[in-house]
């Protein structure tokens, strides 16, 4: 076993977004990404589901739609089932990827503070939560994910799993590789970041609400 971004098949901030997102990289990264969750716990189950079923739509035509862009602004009338499937999909793997990059980014946006004064996970969870997800769901999935929130597991032992060679081994996590995991998750949660903009725009706005995006 190594670290978590040692492990990982592609980086978000190796994936070629000239001229459009690579599709099958990005979808790599996607995976790589889903097994945050494994550590956040089973109470996020039902986000590692729809992930992973969102994933599966864009790789379902992946070969035909080379980059993400191309796939989402290819007319509607022009487009197969199958894409029409995963343009849908994509939309809400970008919703829960906007939903992880910014609870994470709220997170390491305290590093610099004491343990006693940083934001716990629950915390930043749930704040991203009300911003970039909780629009699009109705009160039973609201009500999942406010459970989940709250089953969160502490910031440090969190860092520390993704931090060391194996995880049982969380609390021995030296001060040296915190500093090389926080400068690897930064640099991953930018690229992710940057790309989720880019798609933001491609989205544009609800068809059906104009004062709301498709994706926050």
């Amino acid at each position: 076993m190594a670290p978590y971004f040692e492990t990982i098949k592609i980086s978000f901030a190796d994936v070629d977004t000239d001229p459009g997102v690579n599709t099958l990289q990005f979808l790599d990264a996607c995976d790589d990404l889903v097994r945050l969750f494994d550590i956040l716990g089973p109470a996020f189950s039902m986000v590692q589901s729809d992930l992973n079923g969102n994933i599966t739509k864009v790789r379902a035509v992946a070969k035909e739609c080379g980059t993400l862009q191309g796939l989402v602004e290819k007319k509607q009338e022009e487009k197969t089932a199958a894409e029409k499937t995963a343009t849908e999909g994509l939309m809400w793997l970008f919703r829960a990827l906007s939903f992880t990059c910014e609870a994470l980014q709220i997170v390491q946006k305290e590093k610099e503070k004491t343990d006693k004064d940083r934001k716990e996970l629950s915390a930043a969870f749930t704040e991203s939560y009300k911003l970039k997800l909780k629009p699009f769901h109705n009160f039973v999935v609201q009500g999942f994910f406010s459970a989940a929130m709250i089953a969160c597991p502490s910031r440090g032992p969190f860092y520390a799993q993704l931090a060391v060679a194996d995880p049982a081994t969380w609390k021995d996590v030296t001060a040296g590789q915190l500093e090389t995991l926080n400068v690897e998750l930064d640099k991953w949660l930018e690229a992710l970041a940057s790309i989720i903009g880019r798609m933001k725009a491609v989205y544009g706005e609800d068809p059906k609400n104009k004062k709301k995006p498709l994706i926050y």
